[in-house]
C-alpha cells in the first residue's frame, strides 16, 4: 500500500475513535513508544566516477520519547529512534543484490504544536526537530569493493500527524515525518579511498502509544 494511503487510512481510524473520549493530551509529562515504517531515499555516495546512488530497502524501526506540555499548544520532546535497512542496487553500474547494511540512530529534540478542533477530540499536530544522528555503514558493496565506516552528524526532521485520547491517561498517535542527516564520511575498501556520503534521508510513517502522567 502506498505511504499516502497508509496515512489516510490511519487518520480515518483516529477520527472514528476520536469523539467522546476523555482527553489525556493536556497532562504535563508523558512517555511514548514508537513504531516506524521507513521509505529511504537513494544513498548518494561521492567516491569517484564508478559510484553513485545506492537504493535502499524499506524497513521498520522503533523509538522512545519523553515529552512535556510546556504551554498550550506547545509540547517539547526528547526522542530516540533506531533504524536499519539493507542496500538493494548500485544504480550507476546496474549492480543488484548488494550486501551489507545501514544502521541509523538519532537523538532529537522536537517542538510540537497541537492544533485543537472544537468538534472532535482528535488533535492534529505539526512539529520540527533537531538533533544528532549516528550512521553506521556496514560493508555495503560486492565481492570486489565495499563502502564502510561510521560517522556522527547533525540531523533534522519535520512531522505532521494526529493524536486521539483513549482514556484519561493513554493516547494514540499517527504521523508522517521526514528525517535527514548530512555530510557523513565513509571509506571505499579495499583501497581505503575516502568517500563522502552526502546525505541519508527517509520518509516515515510512525505510530505511537503515549502514557500521560
Amino acid at each position: 500500500m502506498p505511504m499516502q494511503h497508509k496515512i489516510c487510512a490511519g487518520a480515518i481510524l483516529l477520527f472514528l475513535a476520536g469523539p467522546n473520549t476523555v482527553d489525556a493530551s493536556d497532562r504535563g509529562f508523558y512517555l511514548s513508544g514508537l513504531v516506524l515504517h521507513d521509505d529511504y531515499q537513494d544513498l548518494a555516495i561521492d567516491a569517484g566516477p564508478i559510484l553513485g546512488d545506492i537504493s535502499l530497502d524499506q524497513s521498520w524501526g522503533y523509538g522512545l520519547a519523553a515529552g512535556f506540555k510546556v504551554a498550550s499548544p506547545l509540547r517539547l520532546e526528547l526522542e530516540f529512534a533506531s533504524r536499519e535497512t539493507d542496500p538493494l542496487e548500485l544504480r550507476a553500474l546496474d549492480i543488484p543484490d548488494l550486501r551489507g547494511a545501514l544502521e541509523w540512530q538519532s537523538l532529537m529534540v522536537n517542538a510540537v504544536f497541537d492544533l485543537r478542533l472544537d468538534s472532535t477530540s482528535l488533535v492534529p499536530y505539526l512539529g520540527a526537530g533537531l538533533g544528532l544522528a549516528s550512521v553506521d555503514v556496514d560493508r555495503i558493496g560486492t565481492a570486489f569493493f565495499d563502502i564502510n565506516g561510521d560517522d556522527d552528524a547533525l540531523a533534522w526532521q519535520a512531522l505532521i500527524g494526529f493524536s486521539v485520547p483513549l482514556d484519561s491517561q493513554w493516547s494514540l498517535a499517527l504521523d508522517a515525518r521526514y528525517l535527514k542527516s548530512d555530510d557523513l564520511s565513509v571509506s571505499l575498501q579495499p583501497v581505503g579511498v575516502p568517500a563522502e556520503m552526502i546525505q541519508v534521508e527517509a520518509v516515515s510513517v510512525a505510530a505511537s502509544l503515549r502514557y500521560h502522567f
